[in-house]
This record gives C-alpha cells, sequence and structure tokens, in this order.
C-alpha cells in the first residue's frame, strides 16, 4: 500500500497503485462482463417472450451455440479492444455498469406486465445511483446515457401500467405472474392511512424546522433543539417498546391460547423434549416417521438453547427466548454505529429501524424458528470484522453457519463485501485500533469468510443425507434447466440463462414484498456509491425473492432475519459515506451536523435526519397495522381462550406417554414430551393406522375430513375414552 494511504486511516475510499497483473486481471474480468450482458442482451431480443422470461423448460442447444458464438466475438473484441487502450482502467467500472444497464433495459423493454417492469426500474435506480455517486462531473457522455436507460425502464412501467398484455397471464408458462402471491390480503383502507400519516408527517417535520429557524433566537433554538432531541429520542424508544410488547403479547397468546400449529411450533416442541430425553433432536411429527430434525435443517446451534429448556421445559420458554435472541440485535448494532462514528441521532434512528421493521417483527410471528439466531450472529459478524478481531470473526463464522445450512450465504456475501470493499486499513476512525491491528489482512477474510462457508455448506448437506433427509432444494426446482445436476444445474442455469430467474423474482407478491421491506429503509441499501455493497442485498435476492415457496416472502413467516441483518448494515455504509472527510472525530451528538462542517454538506445531512424520520414512522405504522393489531385479540375473548385451551390440557396431560398417540396439529405443542406423536392431519395420508393406541381430536375444528376419520377408527372398534372433554375426544384402541 502507498506511503500516502499507510498514513491516513480516515480514507474510506484509498486508489492504490495497480501492478500490471491487477490491470490486466482487472481488464480481463470486465471484459468479460461486459461480452456476457451484450451476449444476454442480443438473446433476450431474440428469443420469444415465452422463453425469454418464463419459467425453464429446457435450454436448447442452437440457444447455447448462439449464446456462445455471440459472447466469444463479443470478448475477444472487447479484450482487443480495452488492452489497446492506454487507461482503461480509469472507465471500465462505468463501461461495465452500462452493460449491465443495457441488460436490464433490455429486460425492462420486454417485460409484458406491471410487477416486472417495478422490478427492472428499482433496478436502473440502483445502477444509475451508483454511477452518480462515483463520478457526478466528469464522463457526461456516460451520466447522459445512464439518464436515458432508466428513463427508458420508466417509459416501458408507464406503458404496461396503462396497457399491460394481460392476454399473457393465461400462458401457461407465466401462470405464477398472474397467481395472487401476496404475502396477505391487503387492507387497502390501512395503506391509505399509511399515506395520509406520512403526508402529514413532511408536513410536520417542515413545520418543526422552519418553526424553529424563524421563530427562536439563536441561544433558545439551542436550547430547544437539545429538548426536542431528547423528547424524540423518549419518543423513538417508547414506540419501539410498544411493538415489541404487542409482538410479545401475540407470541405467549399463541401459546396459552394453544394456537400454536405443528409447523413449527410443534415440531421444535418436541425435538427439545428429544433433546432432553435422549440428547438427539429426535421428532415424530416434522415428517410423519421418527427422524433426526438435522435430516431437515442441520441446525446444531439449537443445542444451546437445551440447557434452558431442560430447566423449563415448555413451549412458552422456546417462544420467550426467541424474543431474547432477536431482541439482542440492537447490541452489535450499536457498537458497529460507533465503529462508524455516526452521529448519535444516525445510531438511535437505525436502530429503531431495525427493531421496528416489519422483516424483524414479523419473522416472529410463526412462533419458534432456528433462524431466529440469524440477526444478532451476523450483526455481531459485521461487527467482529469491522473491528478486525480475529477469533471473534472466526467465532461467530461458524455460530452463523451452524444456524442452518443455508446460511452459509449470509456469510459468504458478507466476505465478498469485504474483500471488494472494505479497505486495507481499517473502517474504524482510531489510530490506536489500527496499530495495533498491524498483522491484519484480508487472507482471514478470505479465509473464514469465503472458505470456511464454501466447505462447511457441503458438509451440511452431506450430514443432512447421511441422517436420511434431502435438502430443500426443490424450491429452487423452477430455476434449472438441469435438473439431473441439482445445484450445480441451477448455478449453470443462471450464469447461461438467467433472465426467467431475474423475472421470477419481480411477480406482484414479490415486488409487494420487496417495495414495503425497502420502504422500512428509505430505499437507501439500493443507492450504494460502491457497487460491492449490493453483495450485501443478494441474500435477499437469493433467499425471499427467487423461490417460489410463497412463505419465504410473507412477513409474518421466518425468513426475514438474516436479509434485515444486512439490510440495515447496507444502510449505514450509505449514511457512513455521505460523512464528510476525514472521519476523525465523532460528529455533533444533535440532530444536526457539527458547526465546521460545510453549508451545504450541513444541510444535506440535516435532510437525512428527515428521511430517516419518516422511514421510521412508515415501519411503526405498517408494522402496526399490517402485522401485529390484526392478531391481537380482545380481553375478554384472549381469557375466555386460555380457559377453554386450560381444560383442554388437563385432558391431554393424561393421555400416555409412552404410546403411539394421533393428536390434532394445535395439540401436538401440548404433547411434545410424547416421543411417538403423530399430527391426525398429515398421518398416514388420513388413513387409518390400526397401530394408533390413542386418537386426540380437537372436537371444535374437526372438518369433515377428521370426523370421517373419526367414523372410521369407531367402525375399527376404538372406543371413546373416559379422559374425553367438553373440546378433546380421546378414542382408544380396543
Amino acid at each position: 500500500m502507498p506511503q500516502e494511504f499507510a498514513s491516513n486511516p480516515y480514507r474510506s475510499d484509498p486508489q492504490p497503485v495497480q501492478t500490471r497483473r491487477q490491470h490486466y486481471l482487472r481488464t480481463i474480468f470486465s471484459a468479460i462482463l461486459m461480452a456476457w450482458c451484450f451476449a444476454q442482451t442480443i438473446t433476450i431480443f431474440t428469443l420469444p417472450l415465452e422463453e425469454a422470461l418464463a419459467a425453464y423448460n429446457k435450454i436448447s442447444n442452437p440457444f447455447l451455440t448462439r449464446l456462445t458464438v455471440i459472447f466469444s466475438l463479443a470478448l475477444l473484441a472487447l479484450i482487443l479492444l480495452l488492452l489497446r487502450w492506454e487507461k482503461p482502467s480509469d472507465l471500465l467500472p462505468e463501461l461495465s455498469l452500462l452493460s449491465v444497464q443495457i441488460y436490464i433495459t433490455a429486460l425492462a423493454l420486454r417485460s409484458p406486465f406491471v410487477s416486472l417492469s417495478i422490478g427492472f426500474l428499482l433496478i436502473e435506480i440502483a445502477l444509475l445511483a451508483l454511477i452518480l455517486r462515483r463520478r457526478p462531473k466528469q464522463i457526461k457522455l456516460f451520466i447522459f446515457s445512464a439518464y436515458t436507460f432508466c428513463a427508458i425502464s420508466l417509459a416501458k412501467f408507464l406503458f404496461n401500467l396503462g396497457f399491460a398484455q394481460n392476454e399473457l397471464a393465461e400462458s401457461e408458462r407465466f401462470r405464477f405472474f398472474k397467481e395472487d402471491q401476496i404475502s396477505a390480503s391487503i387492507n387497502w383502507s390501512q395503506l391509505s392511512l399509511i399515506l395520509v400519516i406520512l403526508i402529514l408527517s413532511v408536513v410536520l417535520l417542515f413545520f418543526l424546522r422552519e418553526f424553529g429557524r424563524r421563530t427562536f433566537s439563536a441561544k433558545t433554538k439551542l436550547r430547544f433543539k437539545k429538548k426536542f432531541d431528547k423528547h424524540i429520542g423518549l419518543i423513538v424508544m417508547t414506540s419501539v417498546v410498544i411493538l415489541w410488547f404487542c409482538l410479545a403479547e401475540i407470541m405467549i397468546l399463541r401459546s396459552l391460547r394453544l394456537q400454536t400449529p405443528t409447523y413449527d411450533m410443534g415440531i421444535f416442541t418436541q425435538m427439545f423434549h428429544g433433546m432432553k430425553q435422549t440428547g438427539l433432536p429426535i421428532t415424530s411429527v416434522e415428517r410423519d416417521r421418527i427422524l433426526s430434525h438435522f435430516a431437515v435443517h442441520f441446525s446444531p446451534i439449537l443445542y444451546l438453547l437445551l440447557p434452558i429448556f431442560y430447566l423449563f421445559p415448555s413451549q412458552l420458554t422456546l417462544q420467550m427466548l426467541q424474543l431474547l435472541i432477536v431482541g439482542s440485535s440492537f447490541i452489535p448494532l450499536l457498537r458497529i454505529t460507533r465503529k462508524l462514528n455516526l452521529p448519535k441521532s444516525w445510531s438511535l434512528i437505525t436502530t429503531a429501524l431495525l427493531m421496528v421493521s416489519p422483516q424483524l417483527l414479523g419473522s416472529n410471528l410463526y412462533d419458534f424458528h432456528e433462524n431466529c439466531f440469524l440477526a444478532p450472529l451476523i450483526l455481531w459478524l459485521i461487527d467482529a470484522l469491522l473491528g478486525r478481531k480475529r477469533l471473534q470473526l472466526l467465532l461467530f463464522s461458524l455460530l452463523t453457519l451452524m444456524v442452518k445450512e443455508d446460511a452459509a450465504i449470509y456469510v459468504f456475501c458478507i466476505g465478498l463485501w469485504a474483500l471488494f470493499t472494505l479497505p486495507q486499513q481499517s473502517i474504524v476512525s482510531k489510530p490506536a485500533e489500527l496499530s495495533e491491528r498491524k498483522g491484519w489482512s484480508k487472507r482471514f477474510i478470505f479465509l473464514f469468510l469465503i472458505v470456511l462457508p464454501l466447505i462447511y455448506f457441503p458438509f451440511a448437506i452431506s450430514i443432512i443425507r447421511i441422517l436420511g433427509g434431502e435438502p430443500m432444494l426443490s424450491r429452487f426446482a423452477h430455476l434449472t434447466a438441469f435438473p439431473e445436476e441439482g445445484l450445480l444445474g441451477i448455478l449453470l442455469t443462471l450464469f447461461l440463462h438467467p433472465s426467467p430467474a431475474i423475472a421470477n423474482a419481480f411477480t406482484p407478491g414479490k415486488v409487494f414484498y420487496l417495495l414495503f421491506v425497502l420502504a422500512g429503509f428509505a430505499f437507501l441499501p439500493v443507492l450504494q456509491k460502491k457497487a460491492g455493497h449490493y453483495f450485501l442485498l443478494m441474500p435477499m435476492f437469493a433467499i425471499n425473492l427467487l423461490p417460489n415457496w410463497i412463505h419465504q416472502h410473507q412477513f409474518a413467516f421466518q425468513y426475514g432475519y438474516g436479509s434485515v441483518a444486512l439490510l440495515i448494515f447496507a444502510t449505514l455504509l450509505f449514511l457512513y459515506e455521505l460523512l464528510p472527510l476525514p472521519r476523525k472525530e465523532p460528529l455533533a451528538e444533535s440532530w444536526e451536523m457539527g458547526a465546521g462542517d460545510k453549508p451545504g454538506k450541513r444541510r444535506q445531512l440535516e435532510k437525512m435526519n428527515g428521511i430517516l424520520s419518516l422511514a421510521l414512522i412508515f415501519s411503526i405504522i405498517f408494522s402496526l397495522s399490517y402485522l401485529l393489531l390484526p392478531r391481537i385479540v380482545s380481553t375478554d375473548r384472549a381469557v375466555e381462550d386460555v380457559r377453554l385451551a386450560n381444560d383442554a390440557r388437563e385432558v391431554l396431560v393424561e393421555v400416555p406417554r409412552d404410546k403411539k398417540i394421533l393428536a390434532s396439529s394445535r395439540f401436538v405443542a401440548a404433547m411434545g414430551d410424547i416421543p411417538s406423536l403423530y399430527v391426525v392431519e398429515y398421518h398416514n395420508e388420513m388413513e387409518i393406522d390400526p397401530l394408533v393406541d390413542f386418537l386426540v381430536v380437537d372436537q371444535f375444528r374437526a372438518n369433515e375430513k377428521i370426523r370421517d376419520l373419526i367414523f372410521q377408527y369407531r367402525e375399527a372398534g376404538y372406543v371413546e375414552s373416559s379422559l374425553t372433554g367438553n373440546q378433546v375426544l380421546v378414542l382408544e384402541a380396543p
């Protein structure tokens, strides 16, 4: 590293002199990317619409031949051109970005649906922001081209909005665009209320700002601002506490009212009872047979909770543990904001943004799940990375990987971000910390965050298969043209023909999810200055948007923990790069920036306070109205439901624990200490099983199929047990 940068630890984007090898490698890599985008753009316009954007069937040999020829010719021409150019490296980033933008514009032009147009327009805006923030005053041709391509995508969106080709929705291969994949029914009155409150919030913020400027003297304004800061902080913390109180009430009452179904509360309750009794994560309700849970998901981190469950063996224990685990995410996040030397106002708001995010709150609503570890562990991992602490980096990398086999993608993408974006010197602006870690280099990042997850993922998959299961790749089956090749076939298909996969990420329900997730962070994660920051968004794309499993893009399911942790960190990076250089001292602790900053920069940073405040208001209202309040029951109903549930429990605890029991789904968690427990709704394809000793059925929720099954058991000689109560029917084998 040149001496001028080594002596300036506060500079975040040094440009060291490139060696000849680095120059050639960068040139060739950029040429490959541009040639690939060019070849994909040509094929998009030459393929029929359904083959270009719809679900995969098979990649034909003529397509592969054409793609190979176009790619090879474009690559050869670009390499010759770039190597003959005296200083191509100065323009390579812009050329690469423009090539990607041309490809996305081609997809936008061929998109027949509004949801597709929204998704492609969002990508165009991100690319435009990237180009403008990199070189705002240089190479006007690039800037003009970027604006032009973005305008073309906007025009196509407006065209689709007014003249969408609805007849294509009838096509078999476009059927997933017609299906309602929205995570829940939209209450338009609630969304209208959100819009009205946002508008009023803008007016209120503007009024307070002008009121403070014009009415008071400088001394009075300072006193007013300090009180305002204190009160705003109190309001923000109170709002967070209220939302988490509502969440805790919902989760606790779900358990007390016996409202937790087999998937997933019943599974984990029985699994922890199995671990308590035998030390093994055995469950019989997950796959309708006695099987290790690790044959479904390899999650050894669950053993960390076993000592607490051993002392308090209850599903309520798991619910409370999840709340504590997820709620602890604010601790590493605050440490990260301090390492980035963000103003206290930004630290407060961004921490609140995470804690009231619909992704974080909503992921808890379907009861306990191993994914709850992801949010705090990912943030602790990032904290160790920024602090350059090797042992902590290794520890939190391993802990994150132990959550689940697919957690490898979070660690891997953080590693890619660090390799391509993190400067050689510490991002922490304390010279003492930098000098203490002179031995640090990116080889530790490469080993702990790149090599380790690449080794751990196949290891976890092999454990799943050894235990008799199969990894859940079926959710990605629609993304492969080579189904016999498994995961390798998916990766190969995405490289050869990624357009259908990108289009599949922007179906109506996924666009709804994406827009409301990003709105909670003021869309800052997609407006970055460095392309490497977008590695942090890749897990959300892969886990929440690519699969066709509808629950992965629903707010009320457990698939948002990892994505939201990376989104809040991407938001922090956006804010960090707004701060003036050098970042030697922490900025003013108030809502306004330090007086030493340039007036224009100070005004820009002051505006960011308002933007973050609006995002916070939006998240609070959306999380309350869309996720929490609809699930809160009245006190009278809650008391009555708990009384009825307690009456049912008096029956359930009397059922023998050493027999084969067939029980209704809502009773499974309460009977999780029974090793041979099966679920009425899923067992033996709802056919009679003569080996069952007791049939335990919820009489209030028995549908026609269950009533018919009860009749079959009675016909087979099963008799009503003396344990039967008002709600619970117990049939005993003859």
